[in-house]
């Protein structure tokens, strides 16, 4: 159950789907070893920075599929401690979210202060040249429009390139039903 919610809440807050978060079996290139040792945590929260990191880094993530195989049926010799480490596991993904929103809270007030500003500041321009209120407004509309949407085009919506790591990290895919 642990691990249907937090690959559903990985894929909600990274884009990326992945069917077994908490795996511990994971293959990658020894291209990425510098990368991987950058990535801070221990035992179980580094299975789940692994995958943030990976996610924000654009690295794909490929699973294979394999035999789930227990020493017993209760799954006696696992070392995960339910409550410890799930909150160390749904802290990283709540890291990630509080960053994720921040950011996007302070990009919302800065941007609305921005426009605000010049919106002023270009009217005034206009009135000042003998522009009646009016049309002034509607042209100072349409040049921030343009602004933004040229600022927007070129360094928001451009075209991003990745981090130059091409080689793909293998993950378990469980054969388990959960």
């Amino acid at each position: 159950m642990g691990n249907l919610i937090t690959r559903r809440i990985f894929r909600m807050k990274t884009g990326v789907e992945v069917s077994d978060t908490q795996t511990g079996l994971r293959a990658f290139s020894t291209r990425l070893l510098d990368f991987m040792l950058d990535i801070e945590g221990e035992r179980y929260e580094y299975e789940m920075n692994v995958l943030v990191t990976c996610a924000k880094a654009n690295i794909p993530i490929i699973e294979v599929p394999i035999e789930t195989i227990y020493h017993d049926k209760g799954n006696s010799c696992s070392h995960f401690r339910k409550v410890r480490d799930s909150v160390r596991i749904y802290r990283q993904l709540l890291k990630f979210s509080f960053v994720s929103f921040s950011s996007f809270l302070l990009d919302y007030v800065m941007l609305a202060g921005l426009i605000l500003v010049l919106n002023n500041i270009l009217l005034q321009i206009f009135l000042a040249v003998y522009i009646p209120l009016y049309p002034a407004k509607i042209l100072t509309e349409c040049t921030l429009f343009l602004i933004s949407w040229l600022i927007q085009k070129k360094l928001i919506f451009s075209v991003r390139k990745s981090v130059g790591i091409k080689y793909p990290v293998l993950i378990k895919k469980s054969g388990e039903r959960i």
